[in-house]
């Protein structure tokens, strides 16, 4: 699913049809492409690494959890440089520490305010990639 070809990208990967595509179509209303996928693993998968842009991910998927992907992009040296941002019900202190100390960019907890999703989302994009 997507917008615009200049528009910026979001890839998103939660298990919760529902919310993936709310948040998809939020999103949109305010000018991102989106990229949809249901599980790390169809992710992983499919995405493409050419794609720029930030990914938002839930932590608790089924099977490989968003802690897991991190690390597997944080390890991929095509993927390292991508702005990455935890959106997840999982809001502990120490669920927040082992995020931030696996690499994420920003740690955010459901349910999210929009404007609190777009800021974090357009502050990660505007810092400069390492590639």
């Amino acid at each position: 699913m997507t917008t615009g070809a200049s528009a910026p990208t979001v890839v998103l990967v939660d298990d919760d049809r529902h919310v993936l595509k709310a948040q998809a179509r939020l999103l949109r209303e305010h000018g991102f492409q989106t990229v949809l996928f249901e599980s790390a693993e169809d992710f992983l998968a499919h995405y493409d690494a050419s794609t720029p842009g930030c990914l938002v991910l839930d932590v608790n998927l089924p099977g490989l959890d968003g802690y897991g992907v991190l690390e597997r992009i944080r390890q991929d040296e095509k993927l390292a440089h991508l702005p990455f941002i935890f959106l997840t019900a999982r809001g502990e202190r120490t669920d927040v520490r082992a995020g931030m100390n696996l690499g994420a960019d920003d740690y955010l907890t459901k349910p999210v305010k929009i404007d609190d999703l777009l800021a974090a989302i357009t502050a990660r994009l505007a810092r400069p990639t390492q590639k």
